[in-house]
């Protein structure tokens, strides 16, 4: 309950005229008691709203940290989506560049199956358990520069019965039995 020092004051007049006072000293020692009271409560009014000022400063203070904080892990946030839909933008381009190298290679093998002749016939097994393998080959033994502008005619021949020596002409037998000639 808070008073007021008019309010004090009034009091303690009333106080005088209800009850006669019979020294003055004794008048002086009680208005000092009830004061030394007054300031007391004042006093621990005023600590206790001391407290509950640093309570909320410090709560103030949390809240601000606290803040600060969130706001840091949103920007972080913020700068790791961005980041990611980049790199996703980045990806979905590579996808899409592949996508359109590969239907660009399908068209060209698909164009190159069109006018190139069928491949050979896959190998077969003979009753022997001895694979004949039946693969193209070119219808001249030797390449010389005239033949390299018109295309030689492939024959299918079975290594069973095939007898081959190859000079210095870079051929490769294949794992399928075929005989591969670098370019």
């Amino acid at each position: 309950m808070e008073h007021s020092p008019v309010t004090v004051t009034h009091d303690l007049e009333e106080e005088m005229d209800t009850h006669p006072i019979q020294d003055e000293n004794q008048h002086m020692r009680m208005l000092l008691l009830r004061l030394e009271r007054r300031l007391m409560e004042l006093s621990q009014e005023m600590s206790i709203q001391e407290n509950l000022n640093q309570l909320l400063r410090r709560q103030e203070q949390e809240l601000e940290e606290s803040l600060e904080e969130r706001d840091s892990r949103l920007t972080e946030a913020l700068e790791t989506i961005n980041s990611l839909q980049s790199e996703r933008e980045n990806l979905q381009q590579q996808l899409q560049a592949m996508q359109e190298e590969t239907e660009i290679e399908n068209r060209k093998h698909q164009n190159e199956r069109q006018t190139c002749p069928q491949s050979p016939q896959p190998c077969t097994a003979n009753s022997d358990a001895e694979e004949k393998a039946h693969c193209s080959w070119e219808s001249s033994s030797t390449a010389t520069g005239s033949d390299i502008e018109r295309p030689p005619r492939p024959v299918q021949l079975s290594m069973a019965l095939l007898s081959v020596r190859l000079v210095d002409c870079r051929a490769k037998l294949g794992p399928d039995g075929c005989v591969h000639v670098a370019q």
